[in-house]
């Protein structure tokens, strides 16, 4: 999964608001960010690219 391209700054914004007490902890805070930026999940597929890279790598490494 991965989150928004502003992660640094909105942890930053979190960890702020932590310090003046306005997000009351941790918890509260990723709760915040999971119900504020949408997540984007990415999953692996095989191809034809893939299978023959890993064969190179595979034979540079002494496999098959």
């Amino acid at each position: 999964m991965a989150g928004p391209v502003e992660a640094t700054a909105i942890g930053n914004i979190i960890v702020q608001g932590m310090a003046r007490g306005y997000v009351a902890s941790l918890a509260e805070g990723r709760r915040l960010v999971r119900h504020s930026c949408d997540l984007a999940t990415y999953e692996p597929v095989s191809s034809p690219g893939w299978e023959e890279a890993y064969g190179r790598l595979a034979s540079l490494m002494g496999g098959t």
